[in-house]
């Protein structure tokens, strides 16, 4: 059973103890921020944000066009005007879901200073409590769009032209929105690492990126072009099947909604996609009881905000 804290420690010159760490919810929530090394596109891919605290769950609906089920008609002197329906989006309800991992760290660990099994345990937990909610949010994603266009070549080939692919993508959105009376201005582009080394040297090649960008790029996951203005991300090595390239608006696609269920624990950071922490004194087993979670949910409003670049890879 847990129970409290122990005395505030004290601070030796300059340098931080575990024992800082562990009762400074703060430091250890800058700890485990520290330690993510995990790189989520989920954020990027569904740019909307709501926070649900006190209900959980969202309402939301499908996003229709923005124009009347017909065109106006000439009003003749003292007639009438054509009666019109204005259809809405299918509704749906998304439901946060809490995921999180524990584990524990002993008052011998502390006592020897072992920061580095500390910064292993912390680190374990905060990356697995990214990582299945990045892979529930490129689910949900895979699952609502289903538009597609083909590549011209895998992006690999000499005959192959994957910037091309992704204006024409780009495009086919624009044109899709047109039809609906949406306006969409797609912005970010998500594939495989494979098809991400090649998307970067294309952009070099043409112009779009200098070299020191590049080998940025390829060190972070990610990179702002400005010759097309979009974000180009580095998924996992199972993204689109591994073959295929995803571009879409974000900003029309979807969101993710947040709760905050309190209880004692500190988030990461700033954004509320941030896991959250929490150390729990264990004193009749002489040993700290260390949480990570994240309580979210993300949603899918607009599938036509999004394409899929076909046979980008074999």
């Amino acid at each position: 059973m847990a129970t409290s804290s122990p005395a505030a420690p004290t601070l030796s010159g300059t340098t931080l103890s575990l024992d800082v760490y562990l009762n400074n919810p703060v430091y250890f929530a800058r700890l485990a921020a520290d330690l993510t090394k995990t790189r989520p596109i989920g954020g990027d891919l569904l740019k909307g944000r709501v926070d649900v605290t006190g209900s959980g769950s969202l309402l939301f609906e499908g996003l229709d066009s923005l124009f009347a089920d017909q065109d106006p008609g000439v009003v003749a002197q003292l007639g009438d005007y054509p009666l019109v329906t204005t259809s809405n989006g299918t509704p749906s309800v998304a439901e946060t879901v809490k995921n999180g991992l524990a584990t524990e760290f002993s008052d011998e660990l502390a006592s020897r200073g072992r920061f580095d099994e500390l910064s292993k345990k912390t680190k374990k937990l905060t990356n697995s409590v990214a990582k299945l909610f990045d892979t529930t949010v490129t689910t949900a994603v895979t699952s609502s769009v289903t538009a597609t266009t083909a590549a011209t070549a895998t992006f690999d080939n000499a005959s192959g032209n994957g910037f091309r692919d992704i204006q024409v993508a780009r495009a086919k959105i624009e044109e899709a929105g047109d039809a609906i009376g949406v306006a969409y201005n797609p912005d970010v582009v998500a594939c495989r690492p494979l098809i991400f080394a090649y998307v970067v040297e294309q952009l070099v090649r043409i112009g779009a990126l200098q070299s020191a960008e590049a080998l940025v790029a390829n060190a972070t996951g990610i990179v702002f072009s400005a010759a097309d203005g979009m974000t180009y991300l580095r998924a996992s090595a199972s993204f689109g099947s591994g073959t295929k390239v995803f571009v879409a608006d974000s900003t029309m696609l979807g969101g993710i909604a947040t709760e905050n269920l309190g209880g004692g624990y500190t988030k990461m950071g700033t954004d509320p996609l941030d896991a959250e922490v929490k150390v729990i004194r264990e004193d009749k087993r002489d040993g700290w009881h260390i949480q990570a979670r994240k309580v979210a949910v993300p949603f899918v409003t607009d599938p036509a905000a999004g394409i899929w670049i076909t046979g980008a890879h074999s």
